[in-house]
């Protein structure tokens, strides 16, 4: 029912395969697999493996391959993709993606998560954008709550100020 992205992910010292399958593997589906890896843009680093999807990760197995930790985050990305969940939670899941990749996953994640509920957790507020609603939490409260459209509406809020001042970093 429930599947979780967390900032700090788990490096599984398995197949590219496995990793992506794992906790749903009894359900194994080749075409659902491909159609994960190429959406959240892993094909290049398939083709570049050794043994394609099939490669083990890590140094902890023989012949395992090291990445980057982009594509770790991409790969944790994908096995909540493939578990299919109801419910999905995202803890800063774009930490480790450069901005271009960043704007892609979470693009691909409003699309695809359209009728699920799914909990993003962030600082970067560009991404808090794609949210149909923005709990704006301050001292453990709950100090604001709307659309970005709302929130960016009061020129005193802290949302607004929040965003405007991340907003003058790529300007």
């Amino acid at each position: 029912m429930v599947s979780i992205v967390f900032q700090d992910f788990t490096h599984y010292a398995v197949t590219l395969k496995e990793n992506i399958t794992m906790g749903d593997n009894m359900r194994y589906d080749e075409l659902k697999l491909r159609k994960i890896v190429s959406q959240i843009g892993l094909t290049d680093l398939v083709n570049k493996l050794n043994h394609a999807i099939e490669t083990p990760l890590g140094k902890a197995r023989e012949g395992g391959v090291d990445i980057s930790g982009g594509e770790w985050q991409k790969i944790a990305l994908s096995r909540l993709l493939y578990k299919c969940s109801e419910i999905n939670i995202l803890d800063e899941p774009t930490a480790s993606l450069d901005p271009i990749a960043e704007g892609k996953v979470y693009e691909l994640f409003g699309n695809i998560n359209k009728d699920k509920f799914t909990l993003y957790i962030t600082h970067r507020l560009g991404a808090a954008k794609i949210a149909s609603e923005i709990l704006v939490v301050n001292n453990g409260r709950i100090e604001e709550r709307g659309s970005h459209d709302q929130l960016m509406a009061d020129s005193e809020g802290l949302y607004k100020k929040m965003f405007e001042n991340q907003q003058s970093w790529y300007s």
